[in-house]
Formats: structure tokens, sequence, C-alpha cells
């Protein structure tokens, strides 16, 4: 019902933090457990406390029903939402169900005396007993808004974000992240099931002020304004750090800032249901910075010195390199990509402009490392000579923008260079890779296909004839033929 809902043409029904399909899943929810469970008590968002049977006695266990935790966001096209059921018992959760409608879904389940599953396999993790910079708290998706002070209050611990409480404690308790925080008022409803999962996990939830968090005869529970789950060594540490700081802090500035999901068209708030060509271009993005944090371990070294220190690959994300990076952390190559990235959502068209504007704030942040020919070009005295690959590998994003239009994708991938790298083999060498990007998310062709077009588009006229040599050099060959004098 959620997933229609979400890719109902026009978007989904409601308005700030009410959703139409919040009830009718709530109601069925109900329908569903009165005949089993009659002498049970319910409690959810959107209709309250109720008696599932004809019985006044006071209920000897109660329901407790978020069924759309996360609607505000589900409404604003953010994926995330999740439905939350516990059962309470004395006080404590007993049964906890999260279920993750969307792709393929994701299910984490358990009642007190059995295993806690996900998506029907048995998971155990372990806690840690220290923050470290291995540990990963998951927080709110506002939580980049404030990007620095979060960072700070985590530290040396990482974070990322999510939505909804429900999924985040899930996520915890399944081993996905090992802290998690909710400073949004939470109450009964948003994390009675997480709670459950996480007892199944050995986890543990307190509020504000460090109390076990405990629920009352009608299902509400003490949570006072906040909310410390995870790790049972680490609650005290998470709950004492300056967490109240944040609401005053100023956002971040930048330009042109983060993306939040907008519409297709204008006007029109459909989320698009193609959930496979969605992964494709996912895979895109992520796999871009992914590559780029892995690259920069051994970023500058030669292919004798990779071989000797890393001899099965580069594989794991890890603090160092040639930068001394932090795990994960792209180089100034994805810093730009993303700078690229989010004018496009903001604009919703290629503005060169605007994207030259987004480049030289990133210039102007102080980026740990920059190619000359990159410098050159945002200072205003573009490098006519210079092959460099900087403009090459910040263009992905256009790949993804122009999915279905590999044309336009090549044109723009050639206006890009421009502004930086105006030798042509730099703007073809970039038109190329976002045609083969945009033809591989709209299409998904296998990899001997996907070859032979881009083949194909590196023969036509006019092209630097290097560019189709490159494309034909055998799969074993050296490293030396990929390499160049010089990057930026």
């Amino acid at each position: 019902m959620l997933r229609e809902e979400f890719h109902r043409p026009g978007g989904p029904r409601g308005y700030g933090d009410h959703a139409d399909i919040d009830g009718e899943v709530e109601n069925r929810i109900r329908e569903l457990l009165t005949p089993e469970y009659p002498a049970d008590g319910f409690l959810g968002e959107e209709t309250g406390f109720h008696l599932l049977g004809e019985d006044p006695a006071p209920p000897p266990a109660i329901w407790v029903v978020d069924p759309n935790d996360g609607t505000s966001t589900f409404l604003k096209g953010f994926r995330g939402s999740a439905v939350s059921i516990a059962l309470v018992v004395e006080g404590r959760p007993v049964v906890g169900v999260v279920h993750s409608w969307d792709g393929d879904g994701d299910e984490f389940c358990w009642a007190e005396n059995t295993p806690f599953l996900r998506n029907g396999q048995p998971v155990q993790r372990e806690w840690p007993t220290q923050a470290d910079n291995d540990g990963l708290a998951l927080l709110s998706h506002v939580a980049d808004r404030k990007a620095l002070m979060n960072s700070h209050c985590v530290a040396p611990m990482r974070y990322r974000t999510m939505p909804s409480i429900a999924m985040r404690m899930a996520l915890v308790a399944a081993g996905d992240g090992d802290l998690t925080v909710s400073l949004g008022g939470p109450v009964a409803w948003d994390l009675a099931a997480g709670h459950a999962l996480l007892r199944g996990a050995g986890g543990q939830v307190v509020n504000g002020q460090g109390h076990p968090i405990v629920y009352d005869a009608r299902g509400n529970c003490n949570s006072d304004g906040r909310l410390f789950c995870g790790a049972p060594a680490l609650l005290e540490w998470l709950r004492t750090r300056p967490w109240n700081q944040i609401p005053e802090s100023p956002l971040d500035p930048g330009t042109p800032g983060l993306c939040w999901p907008r519409p297709a068209l204008p006007g029109d708030r459909t989320c698009r249901p193609d959930h496979a060509r969605l992964e494709r271009a996912q895979g895109c993005l992520l796999g871009q910075l992914a590559g780029d944090a892995l690259g920069s371990l051994v970023e500058f070294q030669s292919a004798e010195r990779i071989r000797k220190h890393f001899p099965t690959g580069v594989r794991d994300l890890q603090d160092g390199g040639s930068w001394n990076l932090i795990a994960g952390q792209p180089t100034d190559d994805s810093e730009m990509a993303l700078m690229l990235a989010r004018t496009l959502v903001t604009h919703g068209e290629y503005k060169q402009a605007e994207v030259l504007r987004a480049y030289q704030y990133w210039r102007d942040s102080e980026p740990f490392d920059m190619g000359r020919t990159t410098r050159a070009g945002l200072e205003g005295r573009p490098n006519a000579e210079s092959q460099a690959n900087g403009s090459l590998m910040r263009v992905s994003p256009l790949g993804i923008f122009c999915a279905s239009r590999p044309e336009l994708a090549g044109e723009l991938a050639l206006a890009d260079a421009r502004l930086t790298h105006p030798h042509p083999v730099c703007g073809q060498a970039g038109a190329l890779l976002v045609r083969a990007i945009a033809h591989a998310i709209q299409d998904g062709p296998g990899a001997l296909e996907l070859h032979a077009s881009i083949l194909a588009w590196a023969s036509g006229k006019g092209q630097d004839p290097r560019l189709a040599h490159m494309l034909t050099l055998p799969e074993n060959a050296t490293a030396g033929e990929f390499s160049g004098p010089e990057s930026g």
C-alpha cells in the first residue's frame, strides 16, 4: 500500500506530517489484529488507543503501531520510511517488526525467546565497547544540514543519515550501525518496534535523562523528547555529547547546498517506480564516490608500489592514503562531481554559469587538493594544451541526469569540459563516458553490448583516434598503458 502510494501519479496524498495512506494502513493493520488478539489493546499514531475486542478489562498486551514512520519525508519524496509494529507486555516490548517497503523491501522481526531475523535470516552482532573511527552512528536525514556539528557530536565515530527512527533502530540492531539518536520528540509508536529489535540484538534504549524506556498500561512510554539507542557501553557517552548546541548552530553555509528530493517535471510530484533504473543510477554515483575513496589510498603511487602494499587489490575503505583522509572520504574529483550533481538538481537543467559558480565555490572552500589544470580554468586562464583528466573525473552526474538522452549528455559534457579543460580530447573523453553511463542506466545493457556502443561512438567522425585505441586495448594491458604525466 505504501509503495503504491509513493509512486501514485501526482505523488502521495497529504501535506506536512499527515498522509492519507497512513490512516488506511493503520486501519488495515488493526483489522488484521482484531480477530487474532481480541483481548489486547491497540495504540496507533493515527487513531489513538482502542480495545481490539469488547472486553472492557485492562488489556494484557498493547499493540503499538506507526503505519508509516517518516511520513513528512515520505510526502517530500524521500525513501526510507517504514511500518513499525510492536507488542508491549508489562512495560516492555516483546515483539517488534519494522518493514521498509522501498525497492525489494527490508524486514526486521523479533519476538521474545526467538532469534532476531532480517528478511527471514538470523542475525547476530557484536557491540563496540568504545567509540572509535570504525564506529557508525545513524542520524536523521536533516543532520547533513548541520554536518560539522553532527560530526563533532559523534566523533571519532562517523555518521550517515536516514529519515525513520524506527528504521535506524532496526539497522543498528542488525549491525548496519552502532548507535542512533532522535532529538525530535519521539513517542511510543515511533520507537517501540525498534526498541524490541534492539532488545533482541542485545542493545539498549534510554531517554534524554539516561533512564531505560518503559511503557505504561496504554502503551505510552517515558520518552522525554530525546532517544539514544544501540551499544550499551556507549549510550552514556552518546547521551552526554553536546546535542544541545545543534538547534542553535547555524546551517552549514553552502552553494548550491544539499539536494532534497524533487519531481522529474515541474508541478509533478510523481516518483517513478522504475526501481532497477534507480538502482543503476545510485550505483553509478555511489561507485564514483567509493572508487574515488579507494583510489585515494594509492593516489600518485606506481603500479609496483600499489601491488607491494595491496597484493590482493585495494578493496577496503580505510583511513590514510596520500592525503591522510578518513575512510570513505572522496577526493577533489568527486567533490566537484557532487557540486555538479547538486547544481543539476537545484536548477533542473545544465546551466553553465551556475555550474561554474558552484565549482568556484568549491575552490574557495579550501579543498585539500586541486589539479593544476582545474585551478587554472577556475581562475579564468584555462590551459588549452593540457590533456589532464580533471573534467572527465567529475562528469558522471551528467550521464545520470540525461539517462534517457545520451546525445544530450555528450553535448553537456563537452560544455562542462570547456570550463576548465578546453583541449578537444578532454571533452570527447567526457562525452564518451557520460553517453555510456546514460545508456547503461536507461537500458541496462550487458558489458559487451555497452562496450560495442562506446567503441562505435569513439570511432565516429571527428573523434580523437586515441580514444578508440584505448577502448581496444586487451584486458591484460599494463598499468603503463593508462598512465599519464599529469592529473587534474
